[in-house]
């Protein structure tokens, strides 16, 4: 098992298309340098970038196609990709003036503004009232991926297919945003150089942060690897799992993914390891309490009981390292029995498994274990599923992990009331991708360029008129939240302005953003 950490070294400086001085670019080199973060890649550190494999037909991120789809055309070079995905230079702690101990970021994999909304018209009958609406910060981001299309407000307005051209995936955007560099789809944790990038969490242990990542999806999955992984190819869980289980520095890692268990939480007569690596010789070490990473042994849950007493536990008696795998497959929720597909259209018409925690739980636990720490921690939770329910069409599914979702919102914003408010946190809500193309129900006219952007409310308990149109992910702008220190820093990180949701920021912007604050308002190990 490798072991390199990484440290920044200055590449030479470059003028802009107008003649000025931009900025220093930034690098990275391997090192043994004590203190700073151990960024590890496995094995497959040297394997050459896989320009090749397209995506499996389950995963449902290719493009839409059918006749005079112009979407399988290459995507051309973004030139105005921010900082042109290079490392963002970093100021001097305490430089920002604001002095956020935690960072929480909330990933809503697969959300656009009308996931959200059609929760909203579902559960209230109006839309906007969730209290992240009222968040100091309330705009929109871009997600394009290196070589992808970068955010055009005219394009998008004029072409009701230019949204499914240059879309991201959800591993280049999770390294966006954890990162804050931008990469090619496939890839996670690499530059366009092909150099392996420092990561949050690893920007955390350098300032003398816990960190963890929470998620309703396999601990391996694209959004949760995309936090904590380098390698080439996303799909790769067999080498992917070993790097997140054995080769980081977190300190909680909770998910799915269990090979014992079936996406209906019953037990498996013939086990599929798929998500924790080649064969069971991980998961055996994990039951054994022999596995550890960079930090050491870890505490090894996996049973409902487990995760309702570990729930109960104050942060003293929680253990300094917790790895949980939920039992159950795919997904807390969404791969049960009747869907999902585009024939539920009933909230809550299949029982959920009660054999799972739920979001809420999973990050709750994750606050308590990283509050150990006293200098503060940087955590990463994903509510992914509503991709799998958009790709899928399943607009009551999309509903039930909008409200698991904003369930562990209201879960996390509990907790920082109760730990020092939001002078000491820092809480962003965002997106990955929007998935699905969801719009209104009349969606829409490409020989006008109409687009019914607008879901129909039906009232409290109806689902609203809509319509999907791709079973892909889109180029569509995605909410970002945001309240805490140094929220006015994200405040004023727009890029651009969109006709409809107004100034819009970007993944990769957020990302090197939030890596500065750490590195502002931290304390090295």
């Amino acid at each position: 098992m490798k072991n390199k950490s990484f440290v920044f070294f200055f590449k030479k400086s470059f003028f802009s298309l107008l003649g000025i001085l931009f900025f220093v670019l930034f690098g990275v080199s391997c090192s043994e340098t004590p203190g700073n973060p151990p960024v590890t890649c496995g094995e497959d550190c040297d394997l050459p970038p896989d320009t090749t494999q397209v995506l499996p037909s389950d995963s449902l991120e290719q493009p839409p196609t059918g006749p005079n789809d112009s979407s399988k055309t290459e995507p051309t070079p973004n030139p105005n990709t921010p900082e042109d995905s290079i490392h963002t230079p970093r100021p001097e702690p305490g430089s920002f003036g604001c002095n956020p101990k935690n960072v929480i970021m909330m990933v809503c994999d697969g959300c656009g503004f009308n996931q959200f909304i059609a929760s909203d018209y579902y559960h209230f009958g109006e839309k906007e009232k969730q209290a992240f609406y009222r968040f100091p910060v309330s705009m929109a981001m871009s997600t394009h991926h290196l070589q992808g299309n970068s955010y055009d407000s005219q394009a998008a307005q004029e072409d009701p297919k230019w949204v499914w051209r240059g879309f991201t995936d959800s591993g280049a955007s999770a390294t966006a945003l954890s990162t804050g560099v931008k990469t090619n789809n496939q890839r996670i944790g690499f530059d366009q150089t092909d150099s392996p990038v420092p990561h949050a969490v690893e920007v955390a242990y350098q300032t003398g942060r816990a960190s963890g990542v929470v998620t309703s999806m396999p601990i391996s999955h694209a959004t949760p690897a995309g936090f904590v992984a380098h390698i080439h190819n996303r799909n790769r869980y067999v080498v992917i799992a070993p790097q997140m289980i054995f080769e980081s520095t977190l300190n909680v890692l909770l998910g799915t993914g269990h090979p014992y268990y079936d996406n209906n939480g019953f037990p498996r007569t013939n086990p599929d390891f798929q998500w924790l690596g080649d064969d069971e010789s991980v998961y055996l070490q994990l039951k054994a309490g022999t596995a550890q990473n960079l930090l050491g042994a870890w505490t090894f849950i996996d049973s409902k009981e487990d995760f309702d007493r570990y729930l109960s536990l104050s942060s003293q008696e929680l253990p300094e390292q917790l790895l949980g795998i939920a039992p159950i497959d795919f997904s807390l929720q969404v791969a049960r029995t009747g869907g999902p597909n585009e024939l539920n259209l009933i909230v809550g018409e299949h029982p959920k498994v009660a054999s799972v925690p739920d979001l809420r739980s999973l990050s709750t636990i994750a606050l308590n274990v990283l509050a150990k720490n006293e200098k503060g921690f940087y955590l990463m939770i994903e509510g992914g599923a509503i991709d799998e329910a958009s790709h899928n069409h399943s607009i009551a599914r999309v509903i039930e992990e909008i409200d698991d979702f904003n369930n562990a919102v209201d879960g996390v914003v509990q907790w920082i009331e109760q730990h020092g408010g939001f002078n000491d946190n820092l809480l962003i809500i965002t997106a990955d991708h929007e998935t699905g193309y969801l719009i209104g129900p009349n969606a829409y006219d490409e020989e006008t360029g109409f687009i019914d952007y607008e879901l129909v409310n039906n009232g409290v308990g109806q689902i609203p008129g809509h319509s999907f149109n791709s079973t892909a992910h889109t180029n569509q702008l995605v909410p970002l939240f945001a309240k805490g220190g140094c929220d006015d820093k994200i405040q004023t990180s727009a890029v651009g302005t969109d006709f409809r949701h107004g100034s819009y920021s970007d993944n990769a912007v957020l990302g090197a953003l939030v890596q500065e604050i750490l590195k502002s308002t931290g304390h090295s190990h």
